[in-house]
């Protein structure tokens, strides 16, 4: 019989205050229970933990009895995911892991065991702390040295441990990242030991990586990965037959990134600035970031090189494409480029080129073909038809971008009757009719929808 009786008390309730009913419920069914893991090791650093782990003797099928809202994904590993009101907390009955075979996961797992056993299970000594209701802490592995020392230490020998799930070779510089911590001799040793992460599904590398770029050590984290050869093994598999940069030239991509915005985008990017277009495209695809994701990286990525001092066609080209916050992360990253490269005219213009865009918007030139005061219902009567109709479109937009003051219907109209006058005289003097005088600055990936489907607020943020 379930003891949750009222789910709506749940939503006025804190987080603190669902736990003490966590522990209570175990408690009257006779059941230990612990928090256990990241939450315990946040706990003792001083931070609200952003995930609940809890362990006990309890069996999946008992904890899944005594709740109304339960999620069963990780029972077969003894994992059941308690719903209470909008917060989630994983219960995992002690177990011990049987073999592993194909580096991430064991192929089945024994229950029955103590809390001293499941312990032993665990991947790094910080996390492997677990804590009662009344907020005593226990450490079997010294886990709480580590802790203090601000070091990252594998349970037991490392080879096993990350031979047992190779994204704990991930997860272990990221912990570093995210709290400044060192890496024990021997599991560091171990890193270098074998990189290799075929194994481990794209989308569980792609969360250690975004999580470990917006550490607040990510240069510290970059520097572990590069020189552990966990990254470059990772680029090597992505992109087969590339010249993958020098390790100075990677640690570089990381660090710059500590003085870039908290936006995965442009810190991404930045990871990928030594790249080709179409090999930043491969990467993204290979890490399975999301379609959004990937155009906005990819986006800026194109206009990486275009500045202020690029002329108003590209340059606000590049702004309605990816919109005041693209900009600015833009500008930001063209900064740091410039100081690497010792470059102060790319410098000036960056520094420009982020009052400017200010300066457009406070004057609300038109940046979106959506903007121009005019149709393509009025360009049809003037003889164009199909694609020529979106061409000069953006030919009377690439106008204005000139001349902002020319975005009124009568001067526009007025362009479009001396394009058309010029269009027979064409026709005329041919026998076929002229094209219409569009810019060619445009490059072969643009679309008509990056112009058109713009969006001033943030397009390109995160």
């Amino acid at each position: 019989m379930s003891t949750n009786e009222n789910e709506a008390v749940f939503d006025i309730l804190t987080v603190r205050e669902k736990l003490e009913y966590l522990f209570t419920v175990f408690e009257r069914q006779y059941k230990e229970l612990y928090v256990v893991g990241g939450a315990v090791r946040d706990l003792l650093l001083g931070t609200e933990p952003s995930d609940w782990d809890l362990t006990t003797d309890a069996l999946p099928e008992e904890v899944e009895q005594w709740f109304d809202r339960t999620v069963q994904i990780g029972k077969r590993y003894g994992t059941v995911t308690v719903l209470l009101g909008s917060d989630e907390f994983q219960i995992t009955t002690y177990r011990t892991d049987n073999q592993y075979t194909d580096g991430r996961r064991p192929d089945s797992v024994s229950f029955g065991a103590t809390v001293e056993e499941d312990i032993l299970r665990r991947d790094f000594t910080v996390n492997a702390l677990y804590m009662d209701r009344y907020g005593s802490v226990f450490d079997r592995v010294g886990g709480l040295a580590d802790l203090q020392n601000g070091v990252i230490r594998t349970v037991g020998d490392p080879v096993k441990r990350f031979a047992e799930d190779r994204l704990r070779t991930w997860r272990c510089v990221r912990f570093a990242a995210e709290k400044a911590f060192e890496l024990d001799s021997k599991t560091r040793m171990s890193l270098d030991f074998d990189p290799d992460t075929s194994q481990v599904a794209p989308e569980r590398l792609q969360v250690e990586l975004n999580k470990l770029l917006l550490a607040p050590k990510v240069n510290w984290g970059g520097y572990l990965l590069v020189r552990t050869g966990l990254y470059p093994s990772l680029l090597n598999r992505i992109l087969p037959g590339v010249q993958i940069p020098p390790e100075e030239t990677l640690v570089d991509t990381f660090a710059r990134c500590l003085y870039l915005p908290e936006k995965l985008n442009v810190r991404l990017l930045s990871l990928t600035t030594w790249m080709t277009r179409e090999q930043r495209i491969r990467f993204l695809s290979a890490m399975r970031y999301p379609g959004k994701t990937g155009a906005q990286v990819t986006a800026m990525g194109d206009c990486l090189e275009i500045t202020v001092d690029s002329g108003s066609i590209p340059f606000k080209s590049a702004a309605a494409k990816l919109g005041i916050e693209g900009i600015d992360l833009l500008t930001s990253l063209q900064e740091e480029l410039a100081g690497e490269r010792e470059d102060p005219e790319m410098l000036s213009a960056a520094q420009r080129g982020r009052f400017r865009i200010r300066e457009i918007y406070a004057a609300n030139e038109p940046l979106l073909m959506s903007e121009l005061n005019m149709s393509g219902s009025i360009v049809k009567k003037f003889g164009y038809a199909y694609e020529e109709i979106g061409e000069v479109l953006r030919y009377l937009l690439y106008c204005v971008y000139e001349k902002p003051s020319l975005n009124t219907r009568e001067a526009l109209t007025a362009l479009l009757a001396d394009m058309a006058d010029k269009r027979n005289k064409d026709e005329q003097d041919t026998g076929r009719a002229g094209d219409p005088p569009v810019y060619q600055w445009a490059d072969a990936s643009e679309t008509e929808a990056d112009v058109t489907d713009g969006d001033r607020s943030d397009p390109a943020g995160e």
